[in-house]
C-alpha cells in the first residue's frame, strides 16, 4: 500500500492478524494524518529546499534556472493574485478544456512532481516555465499540459 492504501493495509492487518501473511507498506500514512499536518507541511518545504538547493549547486542547473527559489516564491504570489489561462485537449475524451492555473494548482503539481521521484527532475523546468507564462513571456505549451493536468 501507498500513502492513503497503507492506512487500509495498516486496519486489514489489526481486523484479520491470521488472514494476513505479509505487507509492504510504501510511503506509509498514519490514520489520523490530514495534508495539513505540520509534519508533512514541513516535509513538503524540506523537499522544495532541497531542490532548490541541488539546482543552485549544479552550474549547468543555475545557469538554466538561475535564482530558482526567487522564481519560485515569485511566480507563486504572482498566480495567486492573476491566475494563467490554460487551454489544452483532455487526453481520454478529446474535448477542449479552459481552466485557469491558480496559485494552489501551481503548488499541488509541483508537490506531486517532487515527491514522485523521477519527476523531481523535472520541477526547476516547470517552475521556469510557468514563471514566464505568468509574466507573458510565453505560453503554456501542450508538453507542458501534458505534465501539469494529467489524469491521475
Amino acid at each position: 500500500g501507498r500513502s492513503y492504501g497503507s492506512v487500509l493495509d495498516m486496519e486489514v492487518v489489526r481486523h484479520d492478524v491470521g488472514g494476513v501473511r505479509s505487507v509492504v507498506l510504501n510511503s506509509p500514512n498514519v490514520k489520523k494524518a490530514s495534508w495539513l499536518d505540520l509534519d508533512r507541511m514541513a516535509s513538503i518545504k524540506g523537499v522544495y529546499r532541497q531542490i532548490f538547493a541541488d539546482c543552485a549547486a549544479s552550474s549547468e542547473c543555475a545557469a538554466a534556472y538561475p535564482d530558482l527559489d526567487q522564481v519560485f516564491r515569485a511566480t507563486a504570489e504572482r498566480l495567486s493574485v492573476n491566475p494563467i489561462p490554460v487551454s489544452y485537449v483532455h487526453p481520454r475524451v478529446g474535448q477542449k478544456v479552459e481552466t485557469r492555473m491558480s496559485h494552489s494548482d501551481f503548488l499541488d503539481i509541483l508537490t506531486v512532481l517532487a515527491g514522485s521521484g523521477v519527476s523531481a527532475a523535472h520541477v526547476p523546468s516547470l517552475v521556469w516555465t510557468v514563471a514566464e507564462a505568468s509574466q507573458g513571456k510565453n505560453s503554456v505549451s501542450k508538453e507542458l499540459l501534458a505534465w501539469l493536468y494529467m489524469p491521475f
